[in-house]
């Protein structure tokens, strides 16, 4: 399993740095090598985007939970330099007629802004017919004629090659990237801890797949997530407490047992059955009782990886600024006929989200010429305090699907949620995420909104922040509670080094 700090590298034209995540930086970021050895705009067209990399408390151990850290590296990139303008654009039902197709991309957004014709809200470029036609999404309410249409640029998922041996990685490293493309690990070869410096890693980019023209002028977006491997092998799933909704062992018992799950085979939910697995429920939200669980179901026994923190407001916004106006406002609550503060998300920075789309040009398009989101208090934006390390929170099921499938990843299952938090151990009864009953809530903080926050004081040994308990009850910064000395407890961590795997926003699995 693939699921979620953010490193986020512009490549325009030139190639640039740039720096985002939980202490995940990237650096010397250059476009190497293309190679067009097998034919003008083949689809085997590739290059490599070169780059730096490194992350604080970075780890690969051999014993006790036997795994390691990694980051997941994927990319995003953009053709052109400017929207493109197509003027004496005609139609027929969805078929478009216009001077030239060759800056057009499947997807991009299309306005209308002058001549006769009256186009649909959302209207979308659905295909691209040949070198002066395309089809849109919806058809025109009134036909196109000597029509001016803007095609709004988009950011697109990048290609990368699924063979290992296509990449080059830095010395004590290992680059494994996934069979569809959509991005790669990058995690130490051998054991150590502490930061991890990696130079000079190349990451191969099928461009030609992705449909880009040797000649095009690309625009690019690298994101890093930082994530823990959780290996292979069994585990038990509920406590032997009496907690709504936990998981025990069929039939029920007093006290609980908990199930253990051996394999990806189909699991039997049955209350009665011995050797079923079950559970009781208060709410609807908590589950149906239903099985089987089907094997293809993932269960946790195979080995996956899964985010080391919640995915922080700087990540969020990084993911605001990928899309079209109309997906930023569906993602945030803004209503798209009035681009304004959402009182869900951002206005007077409720608990603690500073989440803030800025928009410029012509209102009446229903989709301005710029749309960026920030985390500000005022401009100029990137305050050293302005929240981009807080756990993103007031995000809906939705938002966080569409977050998940933007970086090429997806939701952890409860199972697999209860293996990443307790590991091979035996459970402890009612148990936390950290091993114990100990709960000990935040009462302060120190250097607020900046990437140093911590709990304060420190002597209280805290390692949790909830909506309802303690003097803190709003988000905030991930992985505060974990230092280079902290034990398990004190960092909040689970078995196998996950942060915030309860406390600080709701886990939804």
């Amino acid at each position: 399993m693939r699921v979620l700090g953010l490193l986020l590298v512009i490549f325009c034209v030139g190639w640039t740095d740039f720096v985002r995540g939980n202490n995940l930086t990237v650096t010397q970021v250059a476009l190497r090598n293309r190679n067009t050895s097998a034919g003008a705009n083949h689809p085997d067209n590739y290059a490599f985007i070169q780059a730096n990399l490194r992350w604080d408390n970075s780890w690969r151990i051999s014993t006790g939970p036997s795994n390691y850290d990694a980051v997941w590296v994927f990319a995003k990139y953009r053709v052109g330099t400017e929207d493109p303008v197509l003027v004496g654009a005609s139609s027929v039902g969805t078929t478009v007629t216009v001077p030239t197709t060759a800056w057009l991309r499947v997807g991009m957004p299309v306005v209308l802004t002058g001549g006769t014709g009256t186009l649909q809200t959302n209207s979308r470029v659905a295909s691209i017919l040949g070198p002066t036609t395309f089809t849109m999404s919806l058809a025109p309410t009134t036909a196109l004629n000597k029509a001016t249409l803007v095609a709004r640029r988009i950011w697109e998922h990048a290609q990368m090659s699924s063979v290992s041996a296509h990449h080059t990685a830095a010395a004590g490293s290992v680059i494994q990237p996934v069979s569809d493309g959509v991005g790669a690990f990058v995690y130490r070869s051998g054991n150590g801890s502490g930061t991890l410096v990696l130079d000079s890693l190349r990451f191969r980019w099928n461009y030609g797949i992705n449909g880009v023209k040797d000649q095009d002028l690309v625009e690019r977006r690298g994101f890093g997530i930082e994530m823990v491997a959780v290996p292979t092998g069994s585990f038990a799933v509920g406590s032997g407490g009496t907690m709504s909704g936990e998981f025990y062992a069929a039939p029920i018992l007093n006290p609980r047992s908990p199930y253990t799950i051996t394999s990806e085979n189909a699991i039997t939910v049955d209350s009665l059955s011995a050797g079923a697995l079950y559970y009781q429920t208060s709410t609807a939200d908590e589950g149906d009782r239903q099985g089987p669980i089907p094997a293809l179901f993932p269960k946790g026994y195979q080995g996956f990886f899964a985010m080391k923190y919640e995915a922080s407001q700087g990540q969020y916004r990084d993911f605001l600024n990928t899309l079209t106006y109309l997906q930023q406002s569906r993602r945030t609550g803004l209503s798209p006929a009035s681009p304004v503060d959402s009182p869900a998300m951002v206005t007077g920075n409720l608990n603690r989200n500073g989440l803030d789309i800025q928009v410029s040009g012509n209102q009446a398009l229903a989709l301005p010429a710029t749309y960026a989101c920030n985390l500000t208090k005022a401009p100029p934006y990137n305050h050293s305090d302005d929240g981009e390390w807080l756990a993103s929170n007031w995000l809906s099921w939705i938002d966080v699907c569409a977050y998940l499938d933007w970086a090429g990843l997806r939701p952890m299952t409860e199972l697999e949620f209860e293996k990443a938090c307790r590991g091979p151990v035996t459970p402890v009864s009612g148990e936390y995420a950290w091993g114990n009953t100990n709960l000990i809530f935040v009462t302060g903080l120190r250097f607020e909104g900046t990437n140093e926050e911590i709990s304060f004081p420190p002597a209280l040994g805290a390692n949790i922040t909830y909506q309802n308990q303690g003097s803190v009850r709003s988000p905030t910064r991930v992985g505060m509670f974990a230092e280079a000395t902290s034990n398990r407890q004190a960092a909040g961590a689970s078995y196998r080094g996950l942060m915030e795997m309860r406390g600080n926003l709701w886990e939804p699995v």
